[in-house]
């Protein structure tokens, strides 16, 4: 970013596994994350809707460390 702060787009990531609002409880595209408790929940409470954000949340700080790490002046090699 141009501030230097990194963002994490969750909803992207969210879209794309459940498909567009409104969240579908059943038929060809009931969601993943949420069903048969769409309608009942505003965002993905469900134990494979936290382990989807936070495996989306890992990979961003795993990646954001490792970048870190690479540029770190005691791994550079002269």
């Amino acid at each position: 970013t141009n501030q230097g702060i990194q963002v994490l787009d969750i909803y992207t990531a969210i879209m794309a596994q459940c498909g567009p609002v409104p969240f579908a409880d059943d038929g060809p595209n009931k969601c993943k994350l949420c069903a048969p408790h769409c309608k009942a929940l505003t965002v993905h409470y469900t134990g494979a809707g936290y382990h989807f954000i936070a495996g989306h949340v890992v990979a961003a700080l795993n990646s954001t460390l490792f970048d870190i790490h690479a540029e770190s002046p005691t791994n550079r090699t002269y």
